[in-house]
């Protein structure tokens, strides 16, 4: 994809007027892009990475207990600590992995509290469908468990449709709880969203709009290049993956997209428990940051995910071209 890139880019700023922005995103693009996919391309190796990882976890979950402050003033941005707070849990969950006390998954639950209280909505989710895919992973929870949590978060959904709004009220008495030191971004926006009965988007829907009607403007098919976004909106990126990487490859970014998902999730049903947690905390970060801010051009999640797929694909070449070459001297041999 890089090499396609290389090409692509040739072609975008020799045609467009805004050449230091093309090349300003294009070298970030390669630098960041390169950078990941070096460290992906070298086996893979999940212990080692779950133990550093925790090791890790440690330095950053003291810090976050040192940010806490700054955070409820909004000195320190709330996205930030809501991803650390996603490092974090990751870390310890692979502890428990290892050592299965449930220290851990006191911690744990106590990792969940601060990112509810502290961070963003997009860091509550990452925690929560990590943590799922976990407990379905290594049988924590048996299919029953599943189901019954499943049932009683469908009932609070319901509760929603009411008008005295039972999950409303518990959040009004939550709110009312916590020290006026605690700005919860979380709990506001939860409650905001429930009283106006519509999904609060932090902002973003002009962001989409305009990429969708760039998008539009390009039959749904045609790219338009790095750093087109930001000199037609002046707003940076999209925010969201599948309208950013639409607008810079048309039509061919989301076949990559399509492609990505589809030799993750192949990639995820042939690998042991502890691998494929490796790999699916990776691929629902890099997705839900890029969901949510950020550009899929300088995050080096998402290519470490990009080098992890070719890395895979390049092994399985390997291996076929190998057994195919041992099948014909073998056949030769037996002549």
């Amino acid at each position: 994809m890089l090499l396609i890139s290389v090409i692509f880019f040739g072609i975008n700023i020799m045609l467009v007027d805004y050449r230091n922005l093309v090349f300003d995103e294009f070298f970030k693009y390669v630098f960041f892009g390169i950078s990941a996919m070096i460290i992906a391309s070298y086996e893979f190796d999940a212990k080692f990475v779950s133990r550093y990882w925790f090791r890790i976890s440690i330095f950053f979950f003291i810090l976050m207990h040192l940010l806490l402050g700054a955070v409820s003033q909004r000195e320190f941005n709330y996205m930030h600590f809501g991803f650390i707070t996603n490092f974090v849990f990751v870390g310890f969950m692979f502890q428990y992995y290892k050592r299965r006390k449930v220290i851990y998954l006191i911690a744990l639950l106590y990792i969940m509290i601060l990112s509810f209280m502290f961070g963003h909505r997009g860091a509550v989710l990452v925690n929560l469908v990590i943590f799922v895919y976990f407990c379905y992973k290594i049988k924590l929870l048996k299919p029953m468990y599943i189901i019954f949590i499943s049932s009683i978060g469908a009932i609070l959904y319901l509760f929603t449709s009411f008008r005295d709004n039972v999950l409303l009220n518990v959040l009004y008495r939550l709110q009312t709880k916590l020290p006026d030191s605690i700005n919860s971004y979380v709990l506001k926006k939860l409650i905001f969203s429930l009283e106006s009965e519509n999904l609060d988007l932090s902002g973003r829907e002009e962001h989409y709009s305009y990429g969708v009607e760039i998008i539009r403007e390009k039959l749904y098919f045609f790219p338009s290049g790095f750093g087109y976004f930001d000199h037609v909106t002046n707003l940076g990126f999209p925010h969201n993956i599948f309208i950013d990487i639409y607008i810079v490859f048309g039509v061919f970014g989301a076949l990559f997209l399509l492609y990505l998902f589809i030799k993750m999730r192949k990639i995820l049903l042939r690998l042991n428990d502890l691998e494929s947690l490796v790999i699916f905390s990776l691929f629902l970060y890099s997705f839900v940051r890029l969901m949510t801010g950020g550009t899929f051009i300088m995050e080096p999640s998402f290519w470490v995910i990009v080098g992890i797929v070719i890395n895979e694909s390049f092994k399985r070449s390997y291996y076929k071209s190998n057994t195919d070459e041992l099948k014909v001297l073998s056949n030769k041999s037996a002549l």
